[in-house]
């Protein structure tokens, strides 16, 4: 009985294991896939109110569904953009931040519009924080004028 109470205890702690290793990943996957679905099917209404940020109709921070919008342009980036943050989890350095943004001039940029070149990677853009750490992301767009969003820090 008691070897039996021990395999059962390791497998469950075989399984708890797994799921913490390969939880973030899947949870990424089906955030990224929710996103796309969400944005194309929402077009219309995410530019209605993506311009109204942009032009000061709507104030940010704005609630949408499970979003928060908020209008970002850097002094680096001639681009503005209105993005819209999704979710995150964990705490730094293992932090993993997604959502999506809209960019009226359809340029992909860097996590809340900061600038620096980003490099083709994958079927998007990267760009790495080498002058101040670890620190990265990816953006891939999702139609026009709209890109989705990771950022690690």
């Amino acid at each position: 009985m008691k070897n039996k109470r021990k395999k059962v205890f390791a497998a469950v702690i075989l399984f708890a294991l797994i799921l913490l290793l390969f939880s973030p990943r899947i949870a990424k996957a089906i955030s990224k896939n929710s996103t796309f679905r969400y944005v194309q099917n929402n077009q219309t209404e995410l530019a209605e109110i993506a311009l109204g940020v942009i032009d000061g109709e709507i104030k940010t921070p704005y609630q949408c569904d499970d979003y928060t919008a908020q209008y970002y342009k850097a002094a680096t980036v001639k681009e503005p953009i209105v993005e819209f943050f999704g979710r995150g989890f964990g705490i730094a350095p293992a932090g993993c931040y997604t959502g999506f943004y809209y960019s009226p001039k359809d340029i992909p940029v860097r996590f809340q519009g900061t600038g620096t070149v980003m490099e083709p990677h994958k079927n998007g853009w990267a760009w790495v924080y080498h002058e101040t750490g670890d620190n990265n992301g990816y953006t891939e767009k999702i139609c026009d004028n709209w890109y989705w969003f990771e950022f690690y820090f």
